[in-house]
């Protein structure tokens, strides 16, 4: 879908909600701001005088909106999770984003329920997208599970774009195969398959099993890097965020069947560690899980290809959308930077404001609760923590870090946070 030089593109998300879902909502609207594309989220169930951006997603520092734009030069970004506000906008061209086909069913289901008293079906069509035939909407999928079934609902080809995702853990734990000790320990996640899970620990009682249960997300990776194995027998509705951080933190990965597990695109392991969820195939999964633990060494290197699939993911997202959203206009891109708190901070602000065409100044640094957000030459610009600027550098949404001379320590303590002194740049007043 072509982006024009006055397209604004809006990413609807359910509000104050934390999940793989929402998280990628945020990881495209970060994109396209790279790409210096104006993007923002949309809520569309605000909640007065609470903030709909969960606190795990501050530092993604993108900007949102009330309304759309329902403009037919722009662009609605509608998660499988939002299909009943696919008729509250008659206008805007569409892109419905299949990050989980269950999901979309579940969530149909209490739309019906919702809806069952008060529209009839004509009404309901009308309201709420159930594949209905639209030339104004392009599919993208997450999964190739997703895609299979978009494709047997009868949406043509050329309206599917394959739109992935990555783990931004995938860095960090790509490299703890090799680092960490390794435990006889099996990891799983309560949530998801929890019945033939326990069925499986009744019958190994003696092994060790950890549940991915009130954790945070440093310890989930912790728990992983320590473990051998991790199973799930869930329902696979996308290409789900645990077993691949599993996989990339050096677990053996054990699954059934169900939903994305059925085909080696979104889970390429060899057959021999997918099993059918059912009783009969208990004492060979047992088996499979005492093999991977005795012979770790041997069965890790099954899972190679998996792992090289999830470290090229961040890369391949960033094709992904630059394919399925060519931008078509004349644009100026600039370069992003962060100025620090210096002591001749307004004047330099200033200065480059008046004199710096090629530079976009979206932040600047300074550890300090009580310095809200700095006005000048009509502009508002945020403060960033430390945490905000590393984040931002390495999401390449800024390029340099500008300090003055008598900085030195600020360099320094950018470097001990992994910048780069490429990144740096030194200014004198």
């Amino acid at each position: 879908m072509d982006i024009y030089e006055n397209t604004s593109i809006f990413i609807a998300c359910p509000p104050s909600v934390a999940s793989g879902g929402p998280e990628l909502l945020y990881q495209l609207c970060s994109e396209l701001r790279r790409r210096d594309l104006p993007a923002y989220m949309f809520f569309p169930y605000l909640q007065k005088g609470k903030s709909p951006v969960h606190a795990n997603y501050v530092k993604y520092h993108v900007p949102y909106v009330e309304a759309v734009v329902d403009k037919p030069e722009n662009i609605l970004v509608l998660p499988e999770t939002q299909s009943e506000y696919y008729g509250s906008v008659r206008h805007i061209r569409k892109i419905f984003w299949w990050l989980s086909v269950d999901n979309y069913l579940t969530h149909l289901g209490e739309l019906f329920q919702f809806f069952f008293t008060d529209l009839t079906q004509v009404n309901l069509q009308r309201q709420v997208y159930l594949l209905t035939p639209d030339a104004q909407m392009e599919h993208w999928v997450q999964s190739e599970y997703a895609r299979q079934y978009v494709q047997l609902n009868q949406v043509p080809e050329r309206q599917i774009y394959f739109v992935g995702d990555y783990l931004r853990t995938s860095e960090h734990l790509g490299g703890t195969l090799e680092h960490t000790e390794r435990q006889d320990v099996i990891v799983y996640n309560p949530a998801k398959g929890l019945e033939f899970t326990q069925q499986i620990m009744q019958a190994a009682p003696d092994l060790k099993w950890q549940p991915i249960k009130d954790m945070t997300p440093q310890q989930v990776q912790a728990a992983l890097a320590q473990a051998k194995v991790y199973i799930d027998f869930g329902n696979h509705p996308g290409q789900d965020r645990i077993p691949r951080e599993a996989a990339v933190a050096g677990c053996c990965i054990i699954t059934g069947w169900r939903g994305s597990a059925a085909n080696d695109i979104d889970i390429p392991i060899p057959q021999k560690y997918k099993f059918a969820d059912k009783s009969d195939s208990i004492p060979a999964i047992i088996a499979c899980i005492r093999e991977c633990l005795s012979a770790y060494a041997v069965h890790i290197a099954d899972f190679a290809e998996y792992r090289q699939m999830i470290l090229g993911q961040r890369a391949k997202f960033r094709a992904d959308v630059a394919a399925a959203l060519p931008d078509k206009a004349q644009r100026q891109h600039r370069q992003h930077v962060v100025l620090g708190r210096g002591a001749h901070l307004g004047a330099l602000l200033t200065a480059l404001l008046k004199e710096r065409e090629d530079l976009s100044i979206d932040g600047i640094w300074a550890d300090d609760s009580q310095y809200t957000n700095v006005e000048c030459e009509g502009h508002d610009i945020p403060v960033w923590s430390l945490s905000d600027v590393v984040f931002l550098y390495r999401e390449e949404r800024i390029q340099y870090i500008l300090l003055e001379r008598e900085e030195q320590e600020k360099g320094a303590m950018l470097s001990q946070a992994g910048i780069p002194q490429q990144a740096l740049g030194w200014l004198s007043w």
